[in-house]
């Protein structure tokens, strides 16, 4: 298994002292040739039922992240013209579009939507972005559908352009940017974040999550297809929604992720292995974390972000099953959880790992650690909840908001 070019792995192997995240790792070994073939043999068949996306998908995502950057400048540009900015000053404030979750960690397969970031100007507001651009965009031959969320916890346009699906967030920057500064190094800095508001603080967050991620890793190759295979198998075994309760798409990242710090050398097989032995043996008083918290109240302009900490945060305390995203303000990804979720989880990581064993002793293969969950067959009397609306927008915000209270009567049954 080999280092991504310039990763902290490469120079691990030629002797330098080595530390991923929080603690020293748990093992510096090297996958053995059983491993490489368990490896591929795990991606062949992964390949087979969740193929990621080819490169003429690739290209068709990236050619419909171009139009929508098109259309969100020449949009822009209207708004600093009608706030009486000159045409040329539009113009030259920047606006770019960037990509978060799946789509930046590199985990892309042929029917995911694309989760995208619009870094506005100053001059744009959350307003325009959920009206006008919103019908800029419903005018275009090329978006079937466009329904904006603007009461949404992450104000966002769902539409569709050219048959892939794209759910677009938007973060208002409080300066310009500076001659020559682009957009992504500018969110990257945690200074970004000083007096912003919100909504552009949780929208802008996806993308300094996924950035922390990916640097945090010492192999990204490894990551990527180990976090392919957990995906995959969280979703056929019905436990990957965060607002039921689960986990969601940067809560599996991050574990991954932490599994990839404690194991640098492993293959995505012995990967895959680690991560249901160390969360099924997990000592959940704990939490999961990729690097120390920090904390910035004494910076003007911060004082106001709510960064997690138990101690001095009694809320905080009460998580169940703590997952902590790595980039300031540091939060946690798993609020939701009940003692409940937290049982069904912990079976799944206890299934999993014996499923795998099999697999490696040769007994059953991977497709059996994916296996979708029985759920007819196991519960004999469920509720069911259906949800109509008359439009698509009315439907996307009752049925969210149905989805969002379900948690709660889990804890009320609980």
């Amino acid at each position: 298994m080999s280092s991504t070019a310039g990763s902290p792995a490469h120079g691990a192997r030629q002797g330098a002292a080595v530390r991923y995240g929080i603690t020293p790792p748990i093992s510096l070994q090297e996958p053995a040739e059983t491993d490489l073939v368990l490896s591929r043999k795990m991606m062949e068949e992964l390949e087979a039922e969740f193929p990621k996306e080819t490169a003429e998908g690739m290209a068709r995502r990236e050619a419909v992240l171009k139009e929508l950057e098109r259309a969100v400048t020449e949009w822009s540009t209207e708004v600093g013209v009608a706030t009486g900015m000159s045409e040329e000053e539009a113009k030259s404030s920047s606006v770019k579009v960037v990509t978060l979750g799946s789509y930046r960690l590199g985990v892309v397969h042929a029917d995911s939507a694309i989760d995208a970031l619009c870094i506005g100007p100053p001059h744009v507001s959350h307003e325009a972005f959920s009206t006008t651009l919103a019908g800029k965009l419903q005018q275009r031959e090329s978006v079937s559908q466009c329904v904006p969320l603007p009461d949404a916890n992450t104000p966002l346009i769902k539409l569709t352009m050219r048959g892939v699906n794209v759910d677009l967030c938007f973060a208002r920057l409080v300066k310009p940017l500076a001659f020559g500064q682009s957009p992504e190094d500018m969110v990257k800095d945690d200074k970004v974040l000083r007096d912003m508001d919100d909504k552009s603080v949780r929208s802008v967050n996806g993308y300094r999550v996924a950035e922390q991620i990916l640097e945090l890793v010492p192999d990204r190759e490894a990551f990527r297809q180990t976090l392919r295979f957990v995906k995959f198998w969280a979703i056929r075994r019905g436990i990957y929604r965060s607002v039921f309760g689960l986990f969601g798409g940067v809560t599996w990242a991050v574990l991954v992720a932490r599994v990839c710090q404690l194991y640098p050398h492993y293959s995505p097989s012995q990967l895959v292995n680690r991560f249901f032995r160390v969360y099924d043996q997990w000592n959940w008083s704990k939490p999961v974390m990729l690097c120390e918290i920090v904390e910035l109240q004494a910076v003007p302009g911060m004082s106001g972000f709510k960064v997690w900490n138990p101690k001095s945060n009694p809320g905080d305390r009460q998580h169940i099953m703590p997952v902590i995203t790595p980039a300031f303000p540091a939060m946690n990804s798993t609020e939701n959880v009940t003692e409940t979720t937290k049982r069904i989880l912990l079976d799944e990581f206890r299934r999993g790992y014996e499923v795998v064993k099999n697999v490696e002793a040769n007994k059953a293969s991977w497709k059996a650690v994916h296996d979708p969950f029985p759920f007819f067959s196991q519960f004999r009397h469920f509720l069911w909840l259906e949800v109509l609306g008359k439009t698509d927008e009315a439907y996307q915000k009752y049925s969210g908001w149905i989805e969002s209270k379900l948690r709660i009567l889990t804890k009320q049954l609980e």
